[in-house]
C-alpha cells in the first residue's frame, strides 16, 4: 500500500498548478524586490483553504493530515518560499484553536 493515494494526488497536483500559475508569477516580480506577498494572492490562497489544511471542518478547515499538509506547502514553495512560511505561522494558530476548543 502507498501513501501516495489518488486522493493526495490530486491535492498536490492541485497545490502544484495553483502555485505555478498564481505564486510563481508574482514570486518572479516581487521577490528580487523582497516585496511583500500581496493580499490579493493571500486571498487567492484562502479561498483554496490553505490557511486552513489540517484544521477540522467543522471549524472551518479543509480537516486533511499531515502528509497532505506537507504536500501542499511542498508545491507552494516551489512557487515562492514565502508562500509557504505563511502557511506554516497559521498552522500555530490552528494548534491554539485545536487547545481552546478542546478546553470547552
Amino acid at each position: 500500500m502507498s501513501y501516495m493515494t489518488e486522493e493526495r494526488r490530486l491535492i498536490q497536483e492541485t497545490a502544484r498548478e495553483f502555485s505555478m500559475r498564481e505564486v510563481l508569477p508574482i514570486a518572479n516580480k516581487l521577490d528580487p524586490l523582497q516585496e511583500d506577498i500581496p493580499m490579493s494572492l493571500r486571498d487567492m490562497m484562502a479561498e483554496m483553504g490553505y490557511f486552513g489544511i489540517i484544521m477540522p471542518e467543522e471549524h472551518g478547515g479543509l480537516g486533511l493530515g499531515c502528509f497532505e499538509y506537507c504536500l501542499i506547502t511542498e508545491e507552494l514553495a516551489r512557487g515562492w518560499m514565502s508562500v509557504a512560511s505563511i502557511i506554516r505561522h497559521d498552522r500555530r494558530t490552528e494548534e491554539n484553536v485545536s487547545v481552546e476548543n478542546r478546553a470547552r
